[in-house]
């Protein structure tokens, strides 16, 4: 039994050894399904829940017995996982007042201490009769766990090189969720929406949705039985000025037997391809720019790769603002060098940069820094830092080894050949 640890005309408190874990008694109260099978107190044979489980958001709880439905309702005003969980209650028994149930989990050996919190009664009456009922639904929660008939509950952090919105899209767009994955996705991105992803092994439908910060979906297993249903809350932090994304999966009501594969799963399937390909994505930006832009001296790509606002810093002259300062960088290379060919030779990629190591070789064709053509074949080294908004290059921080270049064009011929090195 409960043990009765505090009463007042106003309140109660009960402890209760739970035999799990914190998160996953935590999970318990958030799931619908699981609050089905064990808020039972008394006659109750079921209980019908509909939560929208957000500070501010609202809970139904209706327990169903033979002889009447007791209809309970309320409002989160504290969910702080693994370890507290506050909300208000209301109905019949409470004479409609607004009282408050406090649940604390702590970790204890053998399993999880709940205390709970039931405070604000209008009557002594009132407290008595909840008491009872409160220590028979703990009693049942902990029986739930030992008859392992509870479901498991998965809770991932990862930190993505991608803003919140890169992420947020790649969830829910049917074409990116299927570029990161490799597998079929269907997607209705609406709240209500059914989805069908890696070829209909996962379905189920879009519960909430906050555009670039969280998602809440109903998600099933193609292999899980009949009907069942987990729960799955996205939530998008920004990390770094936005630079970087901590994305915290929590998914409640899944079957025992599935855990290993589901937590797995995420893993695999999930973080480690999302993370190639959010690497990919940028790094195939700036590598198409190299490609377009330096090795086939397509300046036209410069208004399809560079935001309007983009910012080039080069040391130098003043070069005139947005995409047209790297047109004119690149008018003046390509006036004075032909069969320019570019190589990336080191990539990384950190939040919203990539930074690149270049090296180029060239032929001296036509004027450069006041010097004629030489006919020589030139080369030099250059390194960038290139930052990238909505798929796109809005700001670049180049340095190019002038000095070198300058030297191999201007030296006399044998010590230019040996990199202005004397014998």
């Amino acid at each position: 039994m409960a043990e009765l640890i505090e009463e007042t005309n106003d309140k109660f408190v009960l402890r209760k050894l739970i035999p799990a874990s914190r998160q996953e008694v935590f999970a318990a109260w958030s799931d619908p399904e699981s609050i089905r099978q064990w808020m039972c107190p008394g006659e109750t044979t079921s209980s019908e829940a509909q939560i929208d489980f957000r500070v501010g958001g609202s809970l139904r709880v209706v327990m169903k017995s033979a002889k009447e439905d007791c209809e309970h309702t309320g409002e989160y005003q504290v969910i702080e996982p693994p370890s507290k969980l506050a909300f208000t209650w209301i109905s019949k028994n409470t004479d409609f007042k607004t009282t408050l149930v406090t649940i604390e989990l702590f970790e204890r050996k053998g399993g999880t201490e709940l205390i709970l919190t039931h405070e604000r009664f209008p009557t002594a009456d009132r407290v008595r009769q909840h008491k009872g009922g409160w220590s028979q639904i703990a009693d049942r929660l902990a029986e739930y766990f030992q008859k392992g008939a509870a479901t498991r509950v998965v809770m991932h952090e990862v930190t993505l090189n991608a803003a919140p919105s890169e992420v947020f899209e790649a969830l829910m767009d049917s074409a990116k969720h299927s570029q990161f994955t490799g597998a079929p996705a269907q997607i209705d991105r609406r709240a209500g929406g059914a989805f069908v992803l890696y070829g209909g092994q996962l379905t189920g439908k879009t519960l909430e949705i906050k555009a670039n910060e969280q998602i809440v979906q109903q998600w099933r297993a193609e292999n899980w039985p009949k009907g069942h249903y987990s729960r799955v809350t996205y939530d998008l932090a920004q990390l770094d000025g936005g630079r970087q994304t901590q994305l915290s999966l929590t998914q409640t009501g899944i079957p025992a037997g599935a855990f290993d594969d589901i937590n797995q799963g995420w893993r695999t399937y999930y973080w480690s391809k999302m993370a190639s390909y959010f690497r990919a994505e940028k790094v195939a930006v700036v590598r198409r720019f190299m490609e377009e832009f330096k090795n086939r001296e397509n300046l036209d790509i410069v208004d399809e790769l560079m935001t309007p606002d983009f910012v080039l810093h080069l040391p130098g002259p003043q070069l005139p603002p947005g995409p047209q300062s790297q047109k004119a960088v690149g008018r003046a290379i390509f006036n004075a060098f032909s069969e320019v060919h570019v190589t990336a030779n080191d990539t990384i990629v950190e939040g919203d940069r990539v930074v690149e190591r270049h090296s180029a070789h060239a032929l001296h064709s036509g004027e450069f820094q006041g010097v004629p053509a030489t006919g020589r074949k030139v080369f030099w080294t250059e390194n960038h830092i290139y930052r990238l908004k909505e798929g796109r290059i809005a700001e670049a921080w180049s340095e190019v080894s002038f000095h070198d270049l300058m030297a191999q064009i201007t030296l006399p011929t044998q010590l230019a050949a040996r990199g202005g090195k004397p014998s």
